[in-house]
C-alpha cells in the first residue's frame, strides 16, 4: 500500500495552516439576537439588507449556523460561508457601516492565527 501522506504537502500537515483555506469565504456576524427557532441563513440575509444595504440572493450563502458557547450569557456569534470570496468581501468592507452599533463582522480565524493577530494588535499599539 502507497504512503499517502507522502503525496500531502507539508504545510496541509501543520496544525492551523491547511485549515484557513476553508474559511476564506466565512465571516463571524457578533450582536444578533437569539431567536428560539431560526433559520440562520434568512437572519444573515435580513441583517445585511437591513444593516449594510447588501442584497444578495438566498444561494449566496453555502451554510451559516451559531457558534456554539461555553455561556449562555450572550448572543453567540453567527457564523455564514458565502459561495463566492467576492460576496465576502463585499461583506466585510461594508463592515464600516456597523461603527458604533452593538453589531461587529470579523473574519473567521483559526485559534492560532487569531492569537497571532491579538499579540500584533498589542505590539501596534505599543508603538503609536
Amino acid at each position: 500500500m502507497p504512503d499517502r501522506s507522502a503525496r500531502v504537502p507539508s504545510s496541509a500537515r501543520v496544525p492551523g495552516v491547511a485549515h484557513p483555506c476553508s474559511r476564506r469565504n466565512c465571516v463571524l456576524i457578533h450582536g444578533i439576537p437569539h431567536v428560539k427557532v431560526e433559520d440562520t441563513d434568512k437572519v444573515v440575509l435580513n441583517f445585511l439588507k437591513k444593516k449594510l444595504d447588501i442584497e444578495l440572493e438566498d444561494d449566496s450563502i453555502d451554510r451559516s449556523h451559531r457558534l456554539k458557547s461555553m455561556t449562555t450569557t450572550k448572543n453567540q456569534p453567527i457564523i455564514a460561508k458565502f459561495v463566492t470570496h467576492n460576496d465576502k468581501d463585499w461583506v466585510y468592507y461594508n463592515k464600516k457601516k456597523l461603527k458604533n452599533q452593538e453589531y461587529l463582522i470579523t473574519e473567521s480565524l483559526t485559534s492560532a492565527r487569531l492569537q497571532c493577530m491579538k499579540k500584533l494588535k498589542e505590539e501596534y499599539l505599543e508603538k503609536k
